[in-house]
């Protein structure tokens, strides 16, 4: 969806870093990096999209391993709906920060996982106080067990009226995302 990543105002001039670019790059992206760049992860990772690889810069690489480039290298980068998905958020957070100067960050919240549950999401986040926070997901938690219960997609999924609900979310994004804006670095916490 990524729909607040399209409305951030980057300088003409700035080198832009896409993690986890996917299959909807930001088009002002200079530099693409995803984990998955085979046809293999679409379905479970990019939800049936296939993954952009154009004529920018695309570079496979683990966020949580380490990026291949220097402190600061570049002015902005985006992430956007990733995060939810990797194995250890502490480590894609401070990537992030070493990485660039700026940023942008959207993530799925808690909201969204209860009406559209995400088996692949290993993270609910939600922000309170300027703090990005991350609790790691439990499938036999309450919460779990509601989202299997209310989890509208599953009654949706094959269905013609998918497409409204999926229009819904869309057009409603700010009610199930966080999003991010933030220079120099941004507090997160961890809630295992």
């Amino acid at each position: 969806m990524n729909v607040g990543a399209m409305q951030v105002s980057i300088p003409d001039e700035a080198l832009v870093l896409d993690v986890g670019s996917g299959h909807e790059p930001h088009p002002r992206a200079n530099v693409l990096v995803d984990l998955y760049p085979d046809a293999e992860h679409d379905i479970e990772q990019r939800g049936g999209g296939a993954m952009v690889q154009d004529a920018r810069s695309f570079i496979a690489a683990d966020l949580c391993a380490g990026l291949p480039f220097p402190d600061h290298h570049f002015d902005f980068v985006i992430c956007a709906e990733t995060l939810n998905h990797v194995p250890d958020a502490d480590a894609a957070c401070r990537e992030l920060v070493r990485v660039a100067k700026a940023g942008y960050i959207e993530v799925a919240n808690c909201r969204l996982e209860i009406f559209h549950p995400h088996s692949e999401h290993l993270w609910r986040c939600w922000q309170a106080d300027n703090v990005l926070h991350f609790a790691r997901k439990r499938h036999d938690d309450d919460l779990a067990k509601a989202e299997n219960v209310i989890g509208w997609a599953t009654c949706f999924s094959d269905l013609p009226q998918r497409q409204y609900y999926l229009d819904l979310i869309h057009a409603n994004w700010f009610l199930f995302f966080v999003t991010l804006a933030w220079e120099g670095s941004f507090r997160w916490e961890i809630h295992e």
